[in-house]
């Protein structure tokens, strides 16, 4: 039974799905300009406020040339801010430059923060100036970022494999590139085709992998990001419930498989895809039960982004969800942290390694020849075994780690 195209029945794939999807080598600013072609359309839609696409890739240009003016070259610069659409945009305006951004988890203890700085290597910071950076940084603010008057030069092309975001994985960080980036959309979008016009509601905070496929996925495909909470929805002009879709981590999945009642606009949306670290038999009967639908459970880390994930047509298994495009799922020798010769289909257990073009981890800081460890196997250290139609079962949480 082939693995190839991640853990699933080799009988079973859906119908017009291709197991392989190409991700364009391209830089996410040049990815959105080809879908934004119609630029008057809307881009990013706050409750108060919009940018259209043309306006956006304006701003994002206009702010990479105020950072590359006032900030030294080759810097990582760390975004605090915790607005989806303006942590998005000044995000790419420091992956424009050539610049790595880093996204902190500003919900972290400010130890932790100052830990994710620190070992980033982030000397410099940028924030619209609802949040506040630690004192150590240089810090830009948006307002200045507007007024700067300097030389704007031409910038400089940016080579689409190169280190350009790094997140929070855990204890430790993982870092992306333009392309690794494009290929999380790429997954979700093969995958589920309406979400290349659909719009996607506000995620999680952006240093999520989670929210950082969501919000990427629209604007890489034409779409609106809706940068409001669930409760703003209803005063966002053009909002529609039915060609609008969103993303949940696993604590809320939670709360609501516990019975919790989920905010009204929840039951409307098109899809709602709930994050889950491990599957849990029921589980996802139960956020179904109580949001009134069917929800799309996917699994990933800050790593490779979303690796597995459930297509609507395809429920057998209340525990499993199926394979996104371009992931292949192979057995890994616990012991060596090789890639077992074995199948899986011979094998009582394993651990789950993936190959994705979504995977660049292991961010090596100052004065490291090479910060990716590009094309290799991620050991997601989850001892796994096949059931008998050939569905990977997990059975245990994840830790994110990279093979050496």
């Amino acid at each position: 039974m082939s693995k190839v195209g991640g853990a699933l029945p080799a009988w079973y794939w859906p119908e017009g799905i291709p197991r392989r999807s190409p991700v364009p080598q391209q830089t996410l600013d040049r990815l959105i300009k080809r879908a934004g072609r119609d630029t008057s359309a809307p881009a990013i839609v706050w409750k108060d406020r919009a940018v259209s696409y043309g306006e956006l890739l304006e701003k994002v240009t206009s702010y990479a040339q105020a950072v590359h003016g006032l900030l030294p070259d080759d810097e990582v610069v760390a975004i605090f801010e915790r607005d989806p659409g303006d942590a998005l945009i000044l995000t790419l305006a420091v992956i424009q430059t050539g610049r790595r951004a880093l996204l902190p988890d500003l919900d972290a203890p400010t130890e932790r923060i100052v830990a994710q700085v620190s070992q980033a290597g982030a000397t410099a910071a940028l924030t619209t100036g609802g949040v506040t950076p630690p004192a150590d940084l240089s810090v830009l603010t948006r307002d200045e970022l507007d007024a700067y008057d300097g030389e704007k030069p031409k910038l400089r092309p940016v080579k689409a494999t190169a280190p350009a975001l790094i997140i929070p994985a855990g204890e430790e960080l993982a870092v992306h590139s333009n392309y690794s980036l494009a290929a999380m959309s790429v997954a979700l979008t093969a995958f589920i085709p309406d979400l290349k016009s659909f719009s996607a509601v506000s995620p999680p905070p952006l240093w999520n992998w989670e929210a950082l496929t969501f919000a990427l996925c629209p604007l890489l495909n034409g779409a609106p990001l809706l940068a409001a909470g669930l409760d703003e929805l209803s005063s966002v002009e053009g909002f529609d419930p039915l060609k609008s879709y969103t993303v949940l981590l696993r604590e809320d999945g939670d709360r609501l498989a516990g019975g919790s009642k989920p905010p009204a606009v929840l039951r409307d949306l098109h899809y709602v895809f709930v994050s889950t670290p491990y599957f849990v038999p029921n589980w996802r009967r139960g956020v179904e039960a109580s949001r009134g639908r069917e929800v799309l459970p996917i699994w990933g880390t800050a790593a490779f982004g979303p690796a597995v994930g459930a297509h609507p047509t395809w429920f057998p298994f209340d525990a499993h969800g199926i394979p996104l495009v371009n992931v292949r799922v192979l057995p890994v020798d616990p012991g060596s942290g090789q890639p077992s010769l074995v199948p899986w289909e011979m094998l009582e257990s394993a651990e789950i390694g993936v190959e994705s073009p979504g995977l660049m981890t292991g961010f090596v800081r100052e004065g490291a020849a090479n910060e990716l460890l590009s094309g290799k196997i991620l050991r997601t250290h989850i001892s796994a075994s096949v059931d008998h139609v050939g569905v990977v079962v997990f059975h245990k949480p994840p830790k994110h780690k990279a093979a050496a």
